[in-house]
């Protein structure tokens, strides 16, 4: 721990206006008595301009039950049993890795995919104990029944969120339980995929090796953020609170491409290859299920991919 907050101080003091290193981790004063003003959450929108036309056709349109191809089927391990509309990529900022009931979510991030427009909406916590206002963006969201998207979000991000909500009694509807939705969960996906081809599968690496980005140097790191928040409750500092929500943002943009370059991967040939080796390939052949599967032996990939163009000039059904 004293070695993030180290790495804390460093980054905050480089800052434009940031606080000096002896501000880093003071505890908060207790937060002041709400008034009818004050809002607990930060909102920040904005509609993204990406090229993704693959995944919102895929996965922005309303489905109904069963209108999935089986390939999307076997990503999301589960044939959903009720249909949905657009899809949900979310990302959770939490003060801690535990997934017990003392891990509270500070930034919530989502984005809605529909067929037209692709919107970021970014939702951080200003007061302690004020949480409920977060939570209540995130269940407005499933009401719809989207298809979710996330990166490790079945086995952190959504636990994370459903303890919270728990908690704070805000349980959901039946229709809206998220754990019913169907949801790709990228890693899993990504593991699948390029199975032996990567150093690693965190999203850093992706980012990397198959998108070709790279954070600026001076980019709040994932590991600072508990502790970059704890900082801005006592210090207000804009520069740290705008290094947290720049850094959540681009965690959800990069999801987005990899959620396309997956699909461009499983469609067609991809603009930035990956070299492919055994493994790789009898890990993709199982996202095919059993026909795909015969086809990638055979090097006959393309007829499992005619299936799914098939399906995409079907439209939404």
């Amino acid at each position: 721990m004293s070695r993030l907050l180290k790495r804390l101080e460093g980054h905050l003091a480089g800052a434009p206006g940031g606080p000096g290193p002896g501000n880093a981790m003071t505890p908060p004063p207790a937060p002041p008595p709400k008034t009818h003003q004050e809002d607990p959450c930060l909102v920040r929108r904005e509609v993204l301009d990406l090229d993704l036309g693959l995944l919102k056709a895929l996965l922005g349109c309303t489905r109904k039950a069963g209108g999935l191809p089986p390939v999307l089927r076997a990503m999301l391990r589960r044939s959903p049993q009720e249909g949905h509309r657009g899809a949900l990529l979310f990302d959770v900022e939490a003060t801690g890795l535990s997934r017990g009931a003392g891990t509270l979510v500070f930034l919530l991030g989502m984005v809605r995919l529909g067929p037209d427009a692709v919107v970021l909406e970014q939702y951080f916590l200003r007061t302690l104990g004020l949480e409920a206002q977060l939570l209540q963006a995130f269940l407005d969201q499933l009401e719809s029944r989207p298809l979710l998207i996330s990166y490790n979000g079945k086995s952190y991000d959504l636990a994370v969120l459903r303890n919270r909500l728990i908690i704070n009694g805000l349980l959901p509807a039946p229709e809206a339980e998220p754990r019913t939705l169907p949801h790709l969960d990228l890693l899993h996906t990504g593991r699948a995929l390029w199975k032996g081809t990567l150093t690693n599968h965190r999203l850093g690496t992706l980012e990397g090796e198959l998108l070709g980005l790279a954070r600026g140097p001076g980019e709040l790191e994932g590991a600072l953020m508990p502790a970059a928040w704890f900082s801005w409750l006592n210090t207000r500092d804009e520069a740290s609170l705008e290094a947290m929500m720049e850094h959540n943002r681009q965690d959800l943009v990069s999801c987005l491409l990899l959620a396309q370059r997956a699909l461009e991967e499983l469609l067609h040939s991809s603009s930035r290859p990956v070299a492919h080796n055994a493994a790789n390939l009898l890990a993709k052949a199982r996202l095919w299920g059993p026909a795909g599967a015969l086809a990638v032996g055979l090097g006959a990939e393309g007829l499992a991919k005619t299936s799914l163009r098939a399906w995409l000039r079907a439209g939404p059904g």
